[in-house]
């Protein structure tokens, strides 16, 4: 018997409709260096295909549909239910989070960090960045994320 506490599910980083909904979208995380991306914690779905029929997809019941959603779920129906895995806890589900905000004057010295990052980044650390423009004062802002495992 699995514990919850003894797991951790890798969720997405971006605001979407629930779980369903980062899932299809991949549900790139702070997870997904050791946990992979949302979606590949997916076992089954329950969908509600366009001809009104509920389908359930998984990798031995229509496996078609199943490789289908974990690429473009939104395209093959409505996903009302879905079966997740749950990869064991690393770090005793212990993380250190950061954010920066950088301004656009530092753009140079951002992306510079951020070649170092991936070319020597363990799979314990994760980062997010976002890229912000705010329309009214057309300024550039931008946030960055790291996360320790």
């Amino acid at each position: 018997m699995m514990l919850w506490t003894d797991s951790t599910l890798a969720v997405g980083s971006c605001a979407c409709p629930a779980m369903i909904g980062a899932s299809i979208g991949g549900g790139v995380g702070r997870f997904q260096g050791i946990n992979g991306l949302l979606i590949d914690s997916v076992v089954s779905a329950e969908i509600v295909t366009a001809d009104g029929q509920i389908r359930t997809a998984s990798a031995t019941q229509n496996d078609d549909l199943y490789w289908a959603i974990r690429g473009a779920g939104q395209n093959f129906g409505i996903i009302t239910s879905a079966v997740y895995s749950m990869p064991r806890q690393t770090n005793k589900g212990q993380i250190f989070s950061a954010d920066f905000l950088l301004s656009a004057e530092q753009n140079a010295s951002y992306y510079d960090l951020v070649q170092e990052l991936v070319e020597s980044m363990p799979a314990e650390l994760s980062t997010v960045s976002v890229v912000m423009w705010n329309e009214t004062t057309q300024a550039v802002g931008r946030e960055v994320a790291v996360v320790e495992e």
